[in-house]
Parts: structure tokens; sequence; C-alpha cells
């Protein structure tokens, strides 16, 4: 399959998915050894968490032959509920999480095994600013200072330069003392974080896949 073919496919997957509902594009491209257990999961995600429409995708993967299917339905299953369950009042959050205003955080990990964004380093150090709000419903984002500014490009030409970033949660969870976050590297803190995600979409961060984890003690 050349990359044009799998465009096309991954295309057809997603439509197949919001139109008639069947997962079976994806777990098609997986089983081709096309794309990864992750992407299944992290694009079914996308399209399902949200919608309760497609709530049926779902039960279709917990009863599905395949072993690995059923397990990312029961994840996606578990995902939902804690959405659910969530709390998302940015008071509370604040009140609350381990992140409080300087808190050190330490950030490495990334989708793959390359960790590119690292730029030969083992990790980066930060230090937690504050939580800042989104639409009703949504999770805060937290604020955070590099220790040093970033300045990266992406072979595509995608500019990562600031010393502050944004910390999004990847996944559905709560601001524990570690999680895994999409990271925007930035000059400074956006006013409207929902103009600023509908500016900077899914694929724009310099890491999708990044896991920070909070240090003993505050400040410096």
């Amino acid at each position: 399959m050349t990359d044009f073919d799998l465009c096309h496919a991954w295309d057809a997957a997603i439509s197949r998915l919001q139109s008639d509902d069947c997962p079976d594009g994806f777990i098609n491209l997986h089983n081709e050894g096309r794309i990864t257990r992750l992407e299944v999961m992290d694009n079914i995600c996308k399209h399902c968490v949200d919608n309760d429409a497609l709530a049926t995708v779902v039960q279709r993967m917990r009863t599905h032959p395949e072993d690995w299917v059923r397990k990312i339905g029961i994840d996606i299953y578990e995902m939902i509920v804690r959405r659910a369950n969530r709390v998302t009042d940015i008071a509370q959050i604040a009140n609350t999480s381990p992140l409080q205003p300087g808190c050190r955080i330490r950030l490495n990990g990334s989708y793959d095994l390359t960790q590119w964004w690292l730029n030969g380093n083992d990790y980066y150090d930060a230090t937690f600013v504050r939580f800042a709000e989104r639409k009703h419903g949504e999770m805060p984002v937290a604020i955070i200072e590099f220790d040093n500014e970033i300045d990266m490009t992406e072979s595509c030409g995608q500019i990562h330069r600031g010393k502050f970033g944004v910390m999004k949660l990847h996944f559905v969870a709560d601001w524990d003392s570690s999680e895994t976050v999409c990271v925007h590297i930035i000059a400074s803190a956006p006013n409207n974080l929902d103009e600023f995600y509908d500016s900077h979409p899914f694929g724009t961060e310099i890491e999708s896949h990044a896991t920070y984890a909070s240090l003993a003690g505050n400040g410096t």
C-alpha cells in the first residue's frame, strides 16, 4: 500500500466510522500492518468519546472476536465513564490538584521512540504556572514555564518557539501528579484557549504523547 493508498484508506475508515458506526476500516489498517494499536485507539476515541451517537462503535469493539480490539473497546468504554465522572470546575481542580503554582515538573516521553521534541535532552524541566479555563465541560489546560527557551522547527516548517507551554490532557484523566499530555510551545500564554486550539488543532503540538511528572517540593 502506497502513502496515497494509506491516506485514501484512512479517509475511508473515518467516513465509515462516522456514517455507519463501523470501526472495521481502522481495524483492517492495523491488521495490514499500516497503523499501530495506539493509532486505532486515538482515532476512534477522537470520533467517539464526545459523540453519544457512536456508542454502538464501542459496543461492537467490546464484543469483537479479536482480543486486541476487545481490549481497546473496553478501554474506550472506561474512558467514557471517566469522562462522565471527571471534575471540570477550574476552581475545584486548582484546589485539589497536586499541580500548584511554583510546582516543579519534568517532561519527557513521546509518541515514538526517537523523542525528537527533546532535541537530544533526556527531559525538560519546567515550573507550573496556573490552570487556564476552556469552554464549559472541557478540562482546563495547564500553563507551564520551561527553564530554557525551546526553539525547534519541524521538517514540514511547523515552528515551536518560546519559553512557555500549554499542556492539554491527551486521555480522559484528571490533573494528577503525572499524566500524558499534548504540549504546545508558545511565547506567551493565549488569552482565549478555545480560539488557540481552533488555530492549533491536533497535529500542530510539539508532542502529542508527552508525560509530565511533578517533582518533590515547590519552587526552584
